[in-house]
């Protein structure tokens, strides 16, 4: 089954650039642009009330591929495949990981006045946790098998302020051949998917000026954000239009 496609196009860069503007690929068709917000120079509320960098210290620590709970649970994971599917496949890796995060992992806010960022296996120990715990854990299974993240500090509310963040894990080609082969996905395991329009959250390597993107001159860099998505089935299905990265923290490999 072939859908049309519209995809969201997220060009992050570091601290400044607006993702929320969207264009039709498939032909292209470049929308009005979205005036680009300064970023306030207060620290995130989704990170401890420290300095920058111990706050992305903490983020960082969190993610811990190599934890036995965490590579045992992103194996079974994408262990879990149906006949005809690669299991080391980079787009069953991508798709299946984040499915069973939308499907198992709860959404849970912090204690009140005070901000919590889990380690990625208390995460799965406890079955929970805000949207933080939501992009250090994905970002732990996607590592866990190989696949290289990011994680974004993003506005929802383009009020300028940090108020989110989402995992962001590396797909090799461009978004049309993932959503094909996620088409592919959604068919073999018998899975409802929007017809029409389809939308996906994305970051183009190329045309990233953050340093922990655009080190691939190709690929595109997916935004899993289950809190967000608006379709569970689908990776980066996120239409909101308030929806702008500030700065991304490396954690990957």
């Amino acid at each position: 089954m072939k859908m049309t496609v519209i995809i969201g196009i997220a060009l992050a860069v570091l601290l400044v650039t607006m993702v929320s503007s969207c264009v039709n690929i498939y032909p292209p068709e470049t929308s009005p642009s979205t005036p680009t917000p300064t970023p306030s120079p207060a620290p995130s509320t989704t990170l401890p009330p420290t300095s920058t960098d111990s706050s992305k210290r903490v983020v960082t620590d969190c993610v811990e591929p190599a934890n036995s709970m965490v590579r045992d649970t992103a194996v079974a994971i994408i262990a879990d495949v149906p006949s005809g599917l690669n299991p080391n496949a980079q787009s069953w890796k991508i798709w299946k990981i984040n499915y069973w995060v939308a499907e198992n992992i709860n959404y849970i806010s912090d204690p009140k006045s005070s901000e919590y960022i889990a380690y990625a296996h208390e995460t799965l120990q406890i079955r929970g946790g805000d949207c933080d715990d939501f992009a250090v854990l994905l970002a732990s299974l996607y590592e866990a098998v190989g696949l290289d993240v990011a994680i974004a500090e993003v506005d929802t509310n383009a009020d300028k302020k940090i108020d989110h963040m989402a995992c962001l894990v590396f797909w090799p080609r461009d978004s049309q051949s993932f959503l094909d082969d996620e088409n592919t996905i959604l068919e073999a395991l018998r899975l409802s998917s929007p017809t029409g329009q389809v939308y996906i959250r994305f970051i183009e390597a190329a045309k990233a000026t953050s340093s922990v993107l655009n080190k691939y001159s190709s690929g595109v860099w997916i935004i899993a954000d289950p809190p967000m998505a608006e379709v569970k089935n689908m990776v980066g299905y996120i239409t909101q239009e308030d929806y702008s990265t500030y700065e991304t923290i490396d954690v990957g490999l």
